[in-house]
């Protein structure tokens, strides 16, 4: 394997690490937030979670802080377009 490949290797290892943890630390938020989700909801949250961090980790970002605060703000979208998602507390 030449050193390029090495490296991309390494870098998409990386990669993955910081999505996998971005998406742990913004579900715990999200399941620390006191909202119960009916299972389809939860479902659904975790797909809208994953999406954003994938979306987000194609455009560069690397930092698990800012990808999961940026999942979290995908998931609360639609709640300010009045759409609801997650219950009221």
């Amino acid at each position: 394997m030449s050193e390029a490949a090495q490296l991309d290797a390494r870098r998409d290892g990386d990669m993955a690490e910081a999505m996998g943890a971005a998406f742990e630390r913004a579900w715990l938020s999200l399941c620390a937030s006191g909202h119960r989700l009916s299972a389809q909801q939860a479902c659904d949250a975790r797909v809208t979670l994953a999406r954003a961090i994938l979306d987000c980790g194609r455009r560069g970002e690397r930092d698990p802080n800012r990808l999961s605060e940026y999942a979290l703000e995908a998931l609360m979208l639609p709640a300010l377009r009045g759409v609801k998602l997650l219950p009221e507390l």
